[in-house]
């Protein structure tokens, strides 16, 4: 059985905020779900164990069929630790939540942005989902998180948690900051890649353990699953030549040293900075959204 730390599960393009220097390129005003297809899957499930699940986007709780992942994904994996990743500013949009999330034992882990009031209308949102939701909410509590660096390293960092007694349970994530992304620069609208050693932006990758399921495949990274699409998108499959090149690792063609190049440097690398460069998360809600209550 392979074992993979972290599986990420990309449902969707579809974003309510405008995070500036988003690596899925979500901050545009994109289209497009990826809908669950348990066959997709099924033998990845009889291959693959996963310390943790993250359904994510885009914003998944934008996604129609968001349940039909929390549902399917926990069939195949029913003892995995899994959540939904998200802003938060829908979950009071999305009927049944709460019941779906404890009947399939997944949380939901909302990122805090911070821009505009939204970390105060978040914890608003917050507070009408616990009135309208589960019983006898505990106190906010602080959970140590564990990671792996960039060069093997373990760290260990904070979050905080709130559960109920039914066991519905939120994580809140601190996503005040962004790094750089693969875009260095755009040509009108063009976006421009970055030419970079592969083996220094691998080192210096902050997605390199942020593997990602799109459509029944595996990709190393988010940026490459969700990337093409969007290049596509803008008619800059020219300039983004690796991009396209690249294999992600598929059931349909499985090669068992799959680990040897998924760990490791490759040319896609290239396209993404040497050094990555964090700064301030800057976003709002895009315009469609901006008048919701």
């Amino acid at each position: 059985m392979e074992n993979l730390g972290l599986a990420e599960f990309y449902i969707t393009n579809v974003c309510n905020l405008a995070c500036e220097n988003c690596n899925r390129f979500n901050n545009f005003p994109r289209k497009g779900h990826i809908n669950f297809n348990e066959e997709q899957y099924i033998d990845w499930a009889a291959k693959f164990d996963f310390g943790n699940i993250s359904i994510i986007g885009g914003e998944p709780l934008l996604h129609p069929g968001l349940f039909s992942y929390v549902k399917g994904l926990r069939k195949l994996w029913p003892d995995t630790p899994m959540i939904i990743t998200s802003n938060g500013l829908q979950i009071n949009k999305v009927k049944h939540l709460y019941e779906y999330c404890v009947a399939n034992n997944c949380g939901v882990e909302i990122s805090f942005h911070d821009k505009d009031d939204l970390d105060i209308r978040l914890w608003e949102e917050i507070e009408k989902f616990k009135q309208s939701n589960g019983r006898s909410w505990g106190p906010i509590e602080t959970e140590i998180v564990h990671h792996v660096g960039r060069d093997g390293e373990e760290f260990t960092t904070e979050s905080k948690c709130l559960q109920d007694a039914g066991g519905f349970r939120f994580r809140f994530t601190d996503a005040h900051f962004f790094s750089s992304t693969s875009v260095k620069e755009y040509d009108g609208m063009i976006p421009m890649p970055h030419n970079s050693d592969p083996e220094k932006a691998y080192h210096d990758c902050s997605l390199k353990f942020s593997h990602t399921f799109f459509d029944g495949e595996l990709y190393k990274c988010g940026m490459i699953a969700a990337g093409k699409e969007f290049i596509k998108e803008r008619g800059a499959e020219e300039h983004w030549q690796k991009l396209f090149d690249y294999i992600p690792v598929s059931m349909k063609q499985y090669n068992p040293k799959w680990r040897q190049s998924f760990f490791a440097a490759e040319d896609v690398c290239s396209l993404c900075p040497e050094r990555a460069e964090y700064g301030t998360c800057i976003t709002s809600l895009k315009k469609e959204f901006k008048g919701e209550k």
